[in-house]
């Protein structure tokens, strides 16, 4: 079945632009833009990749009323309204998650169909044009996509009702390759991620389980895994990102529940005793929560919403190591009923922007928070001149280091992730690193004094 997003509108749209500058939070300048959109159905999800190779972050939506079940894409073109039409009608997918999961070059999607009882890959010919198939298992609860083993193969993460199953990936057909995790009755895992917990360069993964808790499965060997149990409680959460929001060198954890509309911060102490702290509410209806380093200075930012249909908040919380807690500061006062968003880099100037969907009083659609750039370029170091080249890069990053250095670098994601960590490199091989921005974070050993540079990884 071949879907094709270019034909024409069955529904009318019409949209109208708000620019708002928003005051500085964090030492960030935020620009609001607000594109509305008449007669558009509330949504459940949105996400968000390039569909088409123009370079612009393209969206889509799923809603799942009783008047609307569609799936629609949205191309877009900078900050300019994105443009959609439907990819589904009377389908309801939840769940979603992009990736180039055939490894072509371009992205596809996957999303988990309850209604149907199956679960959907969609493979896109790089135009937008998609070609759906039925995945080989039921509807999931959670998917994740990684390479777990660094042997340039992605593997699947698939959640359902008491248990966890890994999946490898050949060109796009899933695999089963084992039964991670399998528990008691009902035990629905919501939450599913893959992060080098132990830092030894390959990665592991941390579920969150309805009755267990938070739990690790550490990698021991190639797709071997020892279960532990990180944090004890019991919850039905439906996101779970890991970063390190308290700098202690430990993974953190953020979970969001979407019944009980609330998130809360898992945070590490020195002996790996987790603490869980619930981020304050106003209005009493949190829709969406995610985290990322917006200003590029090492750190993870949360960013949560609050409020109900007709007024809200977003906020930004940035942990105080002086004071063990969190800084909460105001992005936007004007959005409001959030259903949800996520983080990309939406003009191109190659920092880190946010989207959410909403309402803006009366109105309906999608709010571009543009951020105004990170930290500037710093090439001096415990006295020692430092240059950093070629960036852009596609292999290699060189280190030009104008004295003695005992020095680490490390790479990570702007959700704080490390994707790659060295010690006294001054020639460091991106190849296997996905294209991207990352944050460069360069260490002197004997004083703790750091040095960071955002750097573009191209094809």
């Amino acid at each position: 079945m071949i879907i094709n997003n270019t034909t024409d509108f069955n529904f009318s749209l019409s949209f109208f632009l708000w620019i708002v500058l928003l005051s500085n939070v964090n030492g960030q300048t935020f620009t609001s833009v607000f594109h509305d959109y008449d007669n558009f159905p509330n949504i459940n999800e949105i996400v968000h990749g390039d569909f088409n190779g123009d370079g612009s972050a393209d969206f889509i939506i799923t809603s799942g009323t009783n008047l609307d079940l569609s799936v629609k894409v949205g191309l877009g073109d900078g900050i300019s309204s994105p443009v959609f039409e439907d990819l589904e009608t009377d389908l309801y997918l939840f769940r979603m998650e992009v990736i180039d999961i055939d490894q072509d070059g371009d992205l596809d999607f996957v999303g988990s169909a309850p209604f149907d009882d199956v679960s959907y890959l969609y493979k896109n010919d790089g135009l937008a044009n998609f070609t759906r198939e039925a995945l080989p298992f039921s509807d999931y609860d959670a998917v994740h996509f990684a390479d777990l083993d660094n042997d340039g193969q992605i593997e699947m993460l698939v959640t359902f009702p008491e248990r966890l199953e890994l999946y490898n990936l050949n060109q796009g057909v899933a695999v089963f390759n084992q039964i991670m995790y399998e528990e008691g009755f009902f035990d629905t895992i919501n939450g599913v991620i893959a992060v080098d917990f132990d830092q030894d360069g390959d990665l592991d993964v941390v579920a969150n389980t309805t009755f267990e808790g938070v739990v690790l499965f550490t990698q021991t060997d190639a797709l071997t895994f020892t279960e532990q149990v990180l944090f004890e409680d019991s919850s039905v959460d439906d996101k779970l990102i890991a970063a390190d929001f308290n700098q202690d060198g430990t993974f953190d954890f953020l979970r969001q529940n979407d019944f009980s509309q609330r998130t809360s911060v898992i945070l590490s102490s020195a002996s790996l005793v987790y603490d869980e702290t619930n981020l304050p509410v106003l209005f009493g209806n949190n829709g969406f929560t995610t985290a990322a380093d917006f200003d590029m200075d090492g750190e993870t930012e949360i960013i949560y919403t609050d409020g109900l249909s007709f007024i809200g908040e977003i906020s930004m919380f940035k942990y105080n190591t002086t004071t063990n807690g969190f800084d909460q500061s105001s992005i936007d006062t004007e959005s409001a009923g959030i259903e949800d968003g996520g983080t990309v880099d939406l003009d191109g100037d190659g920092d880190l922007d946010l989207y959410v969907w909403g309402n803006k009083s009366s109105d309906t659609g999608i709010f571009f928070f543009l951020t105004d750039g990170g930290t500037t370029s710093i090439h001096e170091l415990a006295n020692v001149s430092i240059n950093i080249y070629p960036n852009p890069t596609t292999e290699i990053i060189n280190l030009d280091i104008d004295g003695d250095l005992d020095f680490n670098v490390r790479i990570f994601d702007l959700q704080g992730k490390t994707i790659m960590s060295t010690r006294n490199n001054s020639r460091i091989n991106v190849d296997a690193i996905p294209t991207g921005i990352y944050v460069l974070e360069i260490t002197d050993i004997d004083s703790g004094q750091r040095v960071l540079e955002r750097i573009l990884i191209e094809d």
